[in-house]
């Protein structure tokens, strides 16, 4: 369902999923935090509001329901773990596909020719 109709960019293309969220990353929104917090692995929240920032005279923007897949201990992984693998993978190929997106669009930028045929007109015909 977040796959077709969710607005949020960063999460509609995978489904809604968020990937590992820090509980840290949830202190932000107490009421999701709080939540989230309560639930056992695989189960669902109620739908949540989500507003636009912190404070007096926030409005909600959308709603949200998260599913809790999993709790993870804190500290630090071993890297033959095929999460951390996978992971790393992930961040190296994003690295790559920015760096090589970054130096594409640097070449378009060079080679790009402008002409300022507003310009001209002005020239050729003079201010009147």
């Amino acid at each position: 369902m977040a796959m077709n109709f969710s607005e949020n960019a960063n999460t509609a293309s995978n489904g809604g999923d968020m990937g590992f969220v820090a509980e840290s990353g949830l202190h932000s929104d107490p009421a999701a935090y709080s939540a989230i917090s309560s639930l056992k692995p695989g189960q669902i929240t109620d739908i949540l509001p989500v507003f636009d920032g912190a404070g007096p005279g926030r409005r909600t923007v959308g709603y949200a329901i998260y599913k809790l897949i999993g709790r993870e201990p804190a500290g630090q992984r071993e890297l033959n773990d095929p999460r951390v693998q996978q992971t790393i993978r992930q961040g190296l190929r994003e690295n790559h596909a920015q760096l090589l997106k970054n130096a594409y669009f640097e070449m378009l930028h060079d080679e790009a020719k402008v002409h300022n045929y507003f310009a001209d007109h002005i020239l050729k015909e003079g201010v009147k």
